[in-house]
């Protein structure tokens, strides 16, 4: 099936032979409130392809996010009160050191930001539709895919990208901003279902109601809205040709760092990528780890330049959902979520 993309005075689209099939525009302020039931047939439906959605995010992103660190393991005793003194502090009583990392093959999070970044600049600058809104959205979810990584913006767009090939006709969806504290996620909703979050960027992963969301509806200052109004082949309806890929590979040259398991195709033919992950306990050189211990602030972000937050969930509606995945299920440990427990990664030690 082939697609044409287009834009009026009010909205981009991406139509088959006459029918839109897509449409989408960028809008201030955040998404009318929906007063839809989780528990109807709608709802169900609209929490199913959010949980499809956020696995599939997962799977195709084996190294993880490039933003987010998360706890390796804790240092003993002796070797954490050596650390604290090398920083100028001393390790209180009680006081554990932790040490975070990035699931990047032992390759620098900034350094395979700036491959991604090399590459969608690539994709999204060339073509008879330069700097299109979907074409855009399509290069960052390809990108992304490619290099197996992503920060929350990226991994949003790879969400959106996987809606529009899976979910019914009818869906909406919006990628959100949060302007407070800088972050991108996916809301959506079909039929009468109130709007379920999708972020599959935080360490425990839950899709929930956007009420019950840690990140609220309150401080989303601007969103993409997407209807889908009949599902496509390819995300966003976007087939970028092999002299394009080939262009921004090079662009990026990313041919020797980028596995073959780690290409977007392989998923969608039924094989899951996965990075060096091979069970439960992580391989230790699948780390970059942290220098310094971070530490949160109001939001878990961590400073001077990461995050590490914790779940997207409101501690007091977390009993009213099912873990969708844990910490380290990226790549081929997305197969365990629906039998983990988010505090069982934290209980063993990874390397």
């Amino acid at each position: 099936m082939s697609y044409t993309i287009g834009r009026n005075t009010s909205f981009s689209f991406v139509q088959s032979a006459s029918k839109v099939c897509l449409k989408t525009r960028a809008v201030e302020g955040r998404p009318a409130k929906i007063n839809g039931s989780i528990t109807s047939e709608d709802g169900q439906y609209t929490l199913k392809i959010a949980k499809e959605a956020a696995l599939y995010a997962r799977a195709v992103l084996g190294r993880g996010t490039l933003n987010a660190c998360m706890v390796t393991r804790s240092s003993t005793a002796k070797v954490a009160r050596e650390k604290k003194k090398l920083q100028g502090g001393k390790l209180e009583a009680g006081e554990a050191f932790l040490e975070y990392g990035f699931l990047t093959d032992k390759l620098s999070p900034k350094f395979l930001m700036g491959k991604i970044d090399e590459m969608k600049q690539v994709l999204y600058g060339n073509g008879p539709h330069k700097d299109h809104p979907l074409r855009q959205f399509a290069s960052h979810s390809f990108s992304a895919r490619t290099v197996g990584a992503g920060v929350c913006n990226l991994i949003a767009a790879v969400v959106a990208g996987r809606l529009t090939t899976q979910a019914k006709s009818g869906t909406k969806f919006c990628v959100v901003l949060d302007e407070d504290c800088g972050h991108e996620y996916v809301v959506l909703s079909y039929g009468k279902s109130p709007w379920v979050v999708c972020d599959p960027w935080v360490q425990q992963v839950y899709c929930c109601k956007w009420e019950d969301n840690l990140f609220e509806p309150k401080d989303v200052t601007k969103y993409w809205e997407f209807a889908l109004e009949e599902t496509l082949s390819i995300p966003f309806g976007i087939e970028f040709k092999d002299s394009e890929v080939k262009a921004a590979e090079a662009k990026a040259g990313i041919k020797d760092i980028i596995k073959p398991e780690n290409y977007p195709n392989k998923y969608l033919s039924g094989k899951k990528n996965g990075g060096s992950q091979k069970s439960s306990k992580l391989e230790k050189n699948t780390w970059w780890l942290c220098e310094q211990n971070v530490k949160k602030n109001k939001y878990g972000n961590m400073e001077p330049c990461v995050w590490n937050e914790d779940t997207n969930i409101k501690s007091e509606a977390k009993g009213q959902y099912k873990l969708i995945a844990g910490p380290f299920e990226w790549g081929n440990n997305v197969s365990m979520a629906s039998e983990t427990t988010a505090s069982s990664f934290f209980e063993s030690a990874i390397y």
